[in-house]
């Protein structure tokens, strides 16, 4: 039986130096505000598009991601909205059909995906 296709990253990039965006949103939440940066990455991360979709699909994203960040979901909405702002995450994305990701985010998960699939084609001797 052939092992699942693996989705998504087991790690992403956390640079020791913050930039500008980062202390911003440290400066105006404080150390609970990188907190969520931190986990809403990991939830980006783990998927294989490199992106959350927020809308109302039957269950709320929102409750859910408040959950793994430990905050309620009107905390979670005014920082993401924060983050969004200041171009941590993709304004247009996020405005237009409420997707949080990156131009980075996106490039990295397209990188990986693309050795994933080089790596099954050689596998499979094509």
């Amino acid at each position: 039986m052939a092992r699942p296709l693996k989705t998504g990253l087991d790690y992403f990039p956390l640079d020791c130096v913050t930039d500008e965006k980062i202390e911003a949103l440290e400066s105006e939440y404080g150390i609970e505000g990188f907190g969520v940066w931190v986990r809403l990455m990991q939830s980006i991360y783990r998927t294989d598009t490199g992106e959350i979709n927020l809308k109302d699909n039957g269950f709320s994203m929102w409750k859910i991601l408040g959950k793994r960040c430990g905050k309620d979901e009107e905390y979670l909405r005014k920082v993401i909205g924060f983050m969004v702002d200041i171009g941590i995450f993709n304004k247009q994305a996020f405005k237009k059909d409420s997707i949080l990701t990156s131009n980075g985010i996106k490039k990295r998960v397209a990188k990986i995906n693309l050795l994933r699939e080089k790596d099954r084609e050689r596998k499979e001797g094509k």
